[in-house]
């Protein structure tokens, strides 16, 4: 239909789904809709960092063998009183040419924390935490913080 554009072996309206929001593949966040071929933050939750992503971050990320303070895999320690500036700060140390922010605050689509947590668009390495770890509801929580613009409360 001339409303729908063909993305892979699928017709999708650009403007409103939510796989392929303006062009095809191009995702929106958990918890995310496509309005207009834009992913929207409209009716994004108030969450916490101290409350809510840091626990989320402790008990799914800030693991022995994954990014603590001693192993600090992909140059990311997550433990409490560090994961705030690694991901606000700090850019990616797995996409080189362009460097991407691991955080864009306000803007999911630009935040590679949720590329890696998807497992969509990685310049390096497999979806984070593993497949399964984290709930859709645990990610929507770390969505609707960009979208709030990550403030550390």
């Amino acid at each position: 239909p001339p409303s729908q554009t063909a993305c892979g072996s699928a017709c999708v309206d650009l403007t409103r789904d939510y796989r392929h929001c303006g062009s095809c593949g191009r995702a929106c966040a958990p918890g995310q809709a496509c309005k207009g071929g834009s992913c929207s933050c409209d009716g994004a939750a108030k969450v916490t960092f101290s409350g809510q992503i840091q626990p989320l971050l402790t008990g799914n990320c800030a693991l022995s063998q994954c990014h603590n303070a001693s192993t600090r895999v992909a140059s990311m320690n997550l433990a409490a009183g560090f994961a705030y500036k690694e991901l606000l700060v700090d850019k990616s140390s797995q996409c080189k040419q362009p460097p991407r922010a691991r955080v864009v605050a306000g803007s999911p689509q630009d935040s590679y924390v949720l590329d890696k947590i998807t497992g969509i668009d990685l310049c390096l390495g497999n979806e984070m935490p593993p497949p399964g770890a984290l709930r859709w509801d645990q990610a929507r929580l770390i969505t609707d913080w960009i979208c709030a613009g990550a403030p550390n409360d």
